[in-house]
């Protein structure tokens, strides 16, 4: 933008081979936005039409549907998911179900709905029961349209992980993965909620199938990367990391903080770090993120400028309770209360069970009470079924010890 003049470019790739289809810039009077966004928009469903009217096979995206307005909502939609837009995610669903609405049969739309939904209350304020409605019920839509597909299936997996029904989560990604070996979103989703339970070198396996199929997938790239500085493997995170950061990646600065504080640069981590987290402070004040990170690396007062407004938060006895809150108290030192409000409440995302096994959640995995916080969230049904997690190991009494 330079002056009142803004000048705005499109792209149009195919999602999963990276191949740009399209592109084009428009600029224009800042007053006349709305009218670049349309203009836009119809170039898109033009460009879309020629692929759609081109012989299936020649396609570069199994497009499944006709419409090419119904497409073009689609990848739209499909770029606010892949990048974790919070500020814009209700809009990416607001976008399926138009595009459901103009093609009631478009099995991809009602699959990416069912994904969206899944982990919207981890990015919006939308009540947790409803996003887990909203996602079973399109899941189900697009099962019955195309049973072949393993994305609806992964989004009823995360549904379950929501439900701390474990083990229902570990068959319906099988199930999924038997379906569509190579699917991105299966494969990355497996393996993210697998390093939540704890089991961190199967994690890693179906992350990098993922990234094998599309080395650009924002949110696979991030957790790999985090997992690689984790290992102390400073090099490859940051080369992963860059890529997500070049795709817009909100959370990005939260792998960042990671790497730049292994590496000596406090001043980076919190800067990081306050970028990172921003959009999972969306509950509190402004400025909350920034106060976060400064009292991550040592600001006292910032400290307690933070506890004082999680227990703000907490006293509003909220339904659910935003999984940012478990994570902070985790990382400022107060590991008990953040189990304590994990085994009594619901969390809208599971940014603190992942914590759980990095640096930051040995405090907690090594308590001796954690054996019991894991029995009473679900661990350790998955973990009596599918063997113990990577750092810990079954007692003879039938805990868990860890490390």
């Amino acid at each position: 933008m330079q002056g009142n003049r803004v000048r705005i470019t499109a792209q149009l790739i195919e999602v999963q081979g990276g191949f740009r289809l399209w592109s084009e810039s428009y600029e224009g009077d800042l007053s006349d936005v709305f009218e670049l966004q349309e203009k836009i928009a119809r170039s898109i469903t033009d460009q879309l039409r020629v692929v759609l009217d081109t012989d299936q096979m020649q396609r570069l995206v199994p497009t499944a549907t006709e419409q090419p307005e119904a497409y073009a909502l689609y990848l739209q939609a499909t770029a606010i998911f892949n990048r974790r837009d919070s500020r814009r995610f209700l809009h990416g669903i607001e976008q399926l179900h138009k595009a459901v609405v103009i093609d009631p049969g478009y099995a991809r739309a009602h699959a990416r709905l069912a994904s969206m939904y899944a982990i919207a209350s981890e990015y919006t304020p939308i009540d947790l029961d409803e996003a887990l409605a909203g996602a079973r019920e399109h899941a189900e839509i697009a099962m019955a349209l195309d049973p072949s597909m393993a994305e609806p299936h992964a989004a009823l997996a995360r549904v379950h992980g929501a439900q701390r029904r474990y083990v229902d989560e570990v068959s319906a990604f099988e199930r999924a993965l038997s379906l569509e070996p190579n699917d991105v979103n299966s494969n990355f989703w497996f393996g993210s909620t697998q390093f939540v339970v704890g089991y961190i070198e199967r994690a890693n396996t179906a992350i990098d199938r993922a990234l094998v199929r599309d080395p650009m997938l924002p949110m696979a790239l991030l957790w790999r990367g985090m997992s690689y500085s984790e290992a102390g493997d400073q090099d490859n995170a940051e080369k992963l990391l860059q890529r997500a950061d070049d795709m817009g990646l909100a959370l990005v600065g939260t792998g960042w903080s990671e790497v730049a504080e292994a590496r000596g640069d406090i001043a980076e981590a919190t800067r990081q770090l306050a970028a990172g987290t921003e959009v999972l402070f969306s509950a509190f004040p402004s400025g909350t993120a920034e106060a976060f990170a400064r009292a991550c690396y040592g600001d006292a007062p910032a400290r307690q400028q933070v506890l004082h407004l999680l227990d703000a938060y907490l006293a509003g006895n909220p339904a659910f309770i935003d999984g940012i809150v478990p994570y902070a108290l985790a990382r400022l030192g107060q590991p008990q209360r953040a189990m304590q409000l994990t085994e009594t409440h619901r969390l809208s995302h599971p940014m603190y069970l992942a914590l759980l096994w990095g640096p930051y959640g040995k405090e907690t995995r090594t308590r001796p009470d954690f054996t019991e916080f894991a029995r009473k969230i679900g661990f350790a049904a998955v973990w009596d079924t599918y063997g113990a997690p990577d750092l810990c190991r079954k007692t003879a009494d039938g805990g868990y010890l860890c490390e």
